[in-house]
């Protein structure tokens, strides 16, 4: 009976670790790639029912508005009540049989109103004539989906930015028509993410380790065209030095950024990176 060395002990445990730590390895491996598979198919199971959700939505708000700045008190908000109003305010002759339901959106004085058409074609020609409201403190506006309240910002703020150098710029189907060019939400996001280097940080220095504000003088505007079609934009970012004088320290820390793009000072535009002191 031949005998086992110390040696060759010790390389047996050691390929038996070795097997075993190899099993755990795989096994975990294999736990991951499927517990992957099941996460991505989940998300796309989400999202499918995500955007029936939100057709479902739609379609149950497509013959409603919504009316701000009515002053009456709740209990005087009747469905003859505010189908005068319309009359009166926008020169229909709308009945009281065109209105399904209305609703009080809160409890305030002048409470927003969700008024249900029995038709769009009734809602609609509410719509038509919002016109006649100018001068008037009265907003009458589609009545919306979250999903549809957030594009509609996202092309608000970007309509503001550009209208003033833009001959034509109007939202339409939550797209932003701008001149000649077609944008959808994301398409803005982009756009704003590339003007500022897509790092945007709202607040000054506050201690060692956070992020800082340093200030980009007049950047490259982005390449729209490149930007659609993925290609990244270049921005020349002022790279911070670790020894920065006191005196410019507190010059960077008194810049307070007036909006979320970026502020005008002495006829030059400055927009903000980030970076990360060391």
């Amino acid at each position: 009976m031949s005998l086992i060395t110390n040696s060759q002990l010790l390389e047996e445990i050691k390929k038996l670790r070795n097997f075993v730590e190899a099993s755990e390895v795989r096994i975990l491996m294999e736990i991951k790639t499927k517990l992957t598979e099941k996460i991505i198919t989940l998300e796309k199971e989400n999202s499918i029912l995500q955007e029936k959700v939100e057709i479902l939505e739609r379609q149950n708000k497509r013959n409603n508005i919504i009316i701000f700045g009515i002053k009456s008190s709740v209990p005087d908000i009747l469905t003859r009540n505010i189908c005068d109003k319309l009359n009166n305010l926008l020169n229909l002759k709308l009945t009281v049989d065109q209105i399904n339901n209305i609703y009080c959106l809160g409890n305030v004085p002048q409470v927003p109103v969700k008024v249900e058409f029995i038709s769009t074609n009734t809602k609609l020609q509410v719509l038509k004539n919002c016109s006649n409201l100018k001068g008037t403190n009265i907003i009458i506006s589609h009545d919306l989906t979250t999903s549809q309240r957030e594009t509609n910002n996202i092309l608000r703020r970007h309509l503001k930015r550009v209208k003033s150098s833009a001959n034509r710029c109007y939202i339409k189907d939550d797209k932003l028509l701008i001149d000649n060019e077609i944008l959808s939400a994301e398409e803005v996001l982009a756009y704003e993410a590339a003007e500022v280097g897509g790092n945007t940080i709202l607040y000054t220095n506050s201690a060692p380790g956070t992020p800082s504000v340093d200030i980009v003088e007049n950047p490259p505007a982005p390449n729209l065209e490149k930007l659609k079609k993925g290609e990244n934009s270049e921005v020349q970012t002022k790279q911070p030095s670790n020894s920065t004088p006191k005196a410019e320290l507190q010059k960077n820390n008194s810049v307070k950024p007036r909006t979320r793009f970026g502020s005008t000072n002495n006829n030059k535009t400055f927009f903000l990176s980030l970076s990360l002191k060391t």
